[in-house]
């Protein structure tokens, strides 16, 4: 661990004191899991997948009773740590892979929505047709009527 992190730069050395670095390798790495995987969204709920991220971790969970009553299956906490894997890897391509997966759903989100709103608007001019040649025909009915009463003449 300590020959990768000092290939990849990410500490950097502190000047005043000998031997320590600005990050402590095991704490900051994880430190950083931590952080990342509980900014990952779950599917469960939030207390549940707060629950699954402290299992993560290595911990009991957040009370005491959560390591007897609240047991998860091994895929569960693997479908958790998943969905967290993008914000965990330092190199950005998968990073961008899964912000392009999320930006391809929104458009197709948003196409959708451009489809129904012009089904909406189809829908609207040709009920306003209708109800503009109802309307005629109601004033002609109209006009016959008075016409049979001799109220209006031809």
């Amino acid at each position: 661990m300590n020959r990768v992190v000092s290939d990849s730069d990410v500490r950097v050395h502190l000047e005043d004191c000998k031997g320590k670095f600005n990050i402590p390798l095991f704490n900051g790495s994880r430190r950083f899991f931590n952080k990342q995987n509980k900014k990952a969204l779950s599917k469960n709920s939030k207390l549940a997948a707060l629950i699954i991220k402290e299992y993560q971790m290595g911990h009991g969970g957040l009370i005491k009773l959560d390591k007897n009553y609240f047991k998860e299956q091994v895929e569960e906490l693997i479908d958790e740590y998943v969905l967290a894997v993008p914000l965990l890897t330092i190199d950005g391509k998968a990073r961008k892979q899964a912000e392009l997966e999320q930006e391809r759903k929104k458009n197709s989100e948003l196409q959708k929505k451009v489809n129904e709103i012009e089904q909406l608007k189809k829908q609207q001019s040709q009920m306003k047709e209708e109800h503009d040649r109802d309307k005629v025909d109601t004033q002609k009915l109209v006009v016959d009527i008075l016409k049979k009463k001799g109220i209006i003449e031809e």
